[in-house]
């Protein structure tokens, strides 16, 4: 039997860095404060909900001021330096140069974690101001025996380890947080959001080697980037749920919304809550190993190193799924069903691939959506199925001539799958069933579910039910004709295999 696959019309839906330049002044530091602030303003984040931003409104002001202008500016820019100064001192610090200018016990110079000033101590008599005075006679190097008679071993070994830099002239500001020592709003950015992120991890004791590989990972995954990003929220914790509101100080009250037995965090809303049980049965993957954790980054830094990137995809999609579902329970009082998730999880992982892999030849898409007749010799089967809305489906199709004769029909009604994508290729076996039947050899297939057809020309690797009879379709049982697939024996494996059982 010859066997013609044509998409007739597509009607499923997609599953979808110091500040400024090197060798800048010190006395630009000043005006990279005053700029800073601006930045700074917006980003939500770093926003007081109390604070009015300047912006058109602060020139608005100025200009009804007149003379008052260039006072009205001072106090702005004043406030602006008041309030970068934290920000710039967690990454400022001295670069000596010929000491001069740089303050032993008052600036930030000795090359700690993070930007120190030591205590002002005089021990033996000895009585220092500047850095210059801790140099010798040349400026080139550090005196050791000044330096040890004031500090401590540690910082010795600190302040020793970094010569003096003759060459660069002056001391000057340096950004520690950037290789480069050049402040940038990005390295600043990020200054000032670390406490926040820190406070957004659970797990201290985690190997931060292994949560860096696991991020790595996870921004390389093939998927939709609302997958990924979904996911390392719920990593970090940062999705709404019922707990992490209240840690925010919102009296919410209440327990979980689809189990309504256990308070709402965000393991228990997307992993561990009772009514998602029969959710990690019908995965095609094992995820077993959540029993043993209580975190989501726990878990998955700690167990999904073992797993293919197809089951770790998999995963951030169903989440994603779950706490949609999640949403529209609570939000528009809608419920979906939970056995209905895996199989749109499949759907989306075999349309991403078919997006991947596919270059978009050998379709077929009339011009025209209504039926044509088929060229002798071919017959053309029309099939078509839909869900029904307490489960299962129904599907029906016929085969007919050139003339537009029916030559055989069917039509009935299953308890399982749900998904309508499955559904269709069960119309297309049934189909080709009906045409075996009435003797048909040649046929052309017509149907409306694109992703069917893109899948049985592509070469699929994953483990879904789609891909796996578009696989069997593909390796045996199938050639080019006129740029369209045609089965060149009889009815391929996978159209008969029993789907019901």
């Amino acid at each position: 039997m010859n066997v013609v696959g044509v998409v007739n019309d597509e009607m499923e839906e997609s599953g979808d860095h110091g500040i400024g330049r090197k060798g800048i002044e010190e006395t630009k530091v000043l005006k990279e404060i005053q700029n800073i602030d601006e930045t700074a303003m917006n980003m939500k984040e770093n926003v007081d909900p109390r604070e009015k931003p300047t912006g058109v409104r602060m020139w608005k002001r100025i200009a009804r001021c007149g003379g008052e202008a260039s006072k009205l500016v001072n106090t702005v820019n004043e406030t602006t330096k008041r309030k970068s100064r934290p920000l710039l001192s967690t990454g400022l610090r001295r670069s000596i140069g010929d000491g001069v200018t740089t303050r032993i016990w008052k600036d930030p110079w000795i090359p700690f974690d993070e930007p120190t000033t030591v205590s002002a101590t005089t021990p033996g008599g000895l009585e220092v101001e500047r850095v210059c005075e801790l140099m010798t006679e040349g400026g080139t190097n550090w005196d050791n025996d000044k330096i040890k008679t004031l500090f401590d071993e540690e910082t010795c070994q600190r302040i020793i380890s970094i010569p003096p830099n003759g060459d660069q002239g002056g001391d000057k500001w340096v950004w520690e947080l950037d290789r480069s020592g050049v402040y940038s709003v990005k390295s600043g950015y990020r200054s000032a959001m670390v406490e926040t992120w820190n406070q957004l991890s659970h797990n201290e004791e985690l190997d931060q080697d292994a949560v860096f590989r696991f991020w790595k990972r996870l921004w390389k995954l093939s998927i939709l980037s609302r997958y990924k990003v979904f996911l390392w929220r719920a990593c970090l914790g940062i999705i709404p749920a019922i707990e992490s509101l209240e840690k925010r100080g919102m009296n919410i009250n209440e327990d979980c919304g689809m189990c309504n037995v256990a308070p709402e965090d965000v393991f228990h809303a997307l992993i561990d809550c009772s009514d998602l049980q029969n959710l990690w049965i019908a995965a095609s993957f094992d995820y077993s190993s959540r029993h043993y954790h209580g975190d989501l980054l726990e878990w998955l830094v700690v167990e999904s190193e073992k797993w293919k990137e197809e089951q770790l995809s998999s995963l951030a999609v169903m989440l994603y799924y779950i706490w949609e579902r999640r949403n529209r329970k609570k939000f528009e009082n809608k419920m979906i069903r939970v056995d209905d998730i895996w199989p749109r999880v499949q759907r989306s992982m075999d349309e991403m691939q078919v997006a991947l892999i596919d270059d978009g030849r050998n379709v077929v898409v009339p011009s025209v959506l209504g039926w044509e007749k088929p060229e002798y010799p071919f017959h053309k089967l029309n099939v078509d199925a839909a869900t029904m809305t307490e489960g299962g489906g129904v599907m029906g199709g016929l085969v007919r001539d050139g003339e537009g004769c029916i030559l055989g029909a069917f039509m009935c009604a299953v308890y399982y799958p749900h998904d309508p994508i499955l559904l269709e290729a069960l119309a297309i076996k049934r189909g080709l069933e009906l045409a075996r039947e009435i003797g048909s050899q040649n046929i052309i297939i017509e149907g409306d579910a694109k992703l069917v057809f893109d899948m049985l020309k592509t070469n699929c690797n994953q483990a879904s039910a789609l891909n796996a009879i578009s696989a069997d379709a593909i390796s045996k049982k199938a050639k080019l004709v006129r740029q369209n697939f045609v089965w060149t024996d009889s009815v391929p494996l996978f159209l008969s295999e029993d789907f019901f059982h």
